[in-house]
């Protein structure tokens, strides 16, 4: 424990920060233990406890220190180690006994045990203005503030590299490929799967910004009765925007109406608009026609995509969103695309 008391790492420290942005708080746990007169110090299980009921977290705890001899035993405490340093300032004190490791701290104790897709969606969530709530039937929360900046991220996962922190150079390769500004899971996986290589399954499109505001004028404003519209993906140097049509939020009648509206306010001002739909995502021909399409704008001079390519990037596809719809495996099947696919 050390002087700082219980100090909550990993996926304990995940969770607090989820619950945190989405206002989701924990119980009221009475009296800070310790405090009353003449009490001795309080045990590594009553800490435990009383840190899981006052960040809404379920047990068992994660919690970090710094060297072996500092472990202590507690029901529903689960004490790990932390090779990287973690200063004052990358610490949330929740009371005298409780700190939670903030965000690029725990960045780095996640690589330890997740692949670098995981970490990119974690960067992309925490860098992003929407945040999971796995606690709640929706899954997940939009337009929230980013809780950290990406830069803030990277500084202390390069400084824990340098350092040779186990899991640093993951957690350095994860941020090479996540975005900010993404405003739903969903979002955040077309991101990936356009940032990623195509060695390793992915576009390798980058070079684009999500959620940027684009300033309407005064004419579209009158139209679109606002000022400022900010499109999924943009690639400023081409004027090249794709927004994602989820089931979820893109399908009743007014959705409609409002997304054809975004379009054609983007297509006066003299952008190139491109919709992705979620049939598109689950459907590997359409989706690599797609992505085509998009690379013709970005980098015409691409060449085709290997066989090995194509084969990892039906694997990322699947991983991302989903197993393939039956009716378009078996078009696949029966009517192979052979147009170009790069």
């Amino acid at each position: 424990m050390g002087e700082r008391g219980l100090v909550i790492g990993y996926e304990s420290a995940l969770a607090f920060w989820r619950r945190a942005r989405a206002g989701a708080a924990g119980a009221d746990a009475g009296e800070p233990i310790g405090a009353t007169y003449g009490r001795g110090r309080p045990s590594a299980g009553e800490l435990a406890a009383r840190a899981c009921m006052l960040c809404g977290i379920e047990p068992p705890l994660d919690a970090v220190v710094s060297e072996p001899g500092h472990r202590r035993r507690g029901d529903g405490l689960r004490e790990r180690m932390s090779a990287a340093p973690i200063p004052e300032e990358q610490v949330f004190r929740v009371d005298r006994n409780i700190a939670v490791c903030r965000m690029p701290v725990v960045l780095v104790q996640l690589a330890r045990g997740s692949d670098e897709m995981d970490l990119a969606r974690v960067a992309c969530e925490m860098t992003g203005t929407y945040g999971l709530t796995p606690w709640a039937d929706e899954g997940s929360a939009q337009d929230l503030r980013p809780l950290v900046d990406e830069a803030e991220l990277r500084s202390y996962a390069r400084a824990a590299r340098a350092i040779g922190v186990r899991g640093a150079s993951r957690a350095c390769d994860a941020l090479d490929l996540a975005a900010p500004g993404s405003n739903s899971p969903l979002e955040t996986d077309v991101a990936l799967f356009m940032s990623r290589t195509r060695a390793r399954g992915g576009v390798s499109l980058g070079g684009f910004v999500m959620n940027h505001p684009i300033h309407l004028s005064e004419a579209l404003q009158r139209v679109v009765g606002r000022a400022i519209l900010r499109p999924d993906f943009y690639w400023p140097e081409f004027g090249l925007m794709v927004e994602v049509e989820s089931d979820r939020y893109h399908l009743s009648p007014e959705a409609v109406k409002r997304d054809e509206r975004r379009r054609r306010a983007f297509e006066a001002e003299g952008y190139v608009v491109r919709r992705l739909f979620s049939e598109v995502l689950r459907s590997n021909d359409l989706l690599n026609i797609f992505m085509s399409e998009l690379v013709s704008h970005v980098d015409p001079r691409r060449t085709p995509a290997s066989d090995a390519m194509l084969a990892k990037r039906r694997d990322l596809r699947e991983r991302l969103f989903g197993p393939e719809l039956a009716e378009e495996a078996l078009a696949e099947l029966n009517m192979p695309y052979f147009g170009r696919i790069v």
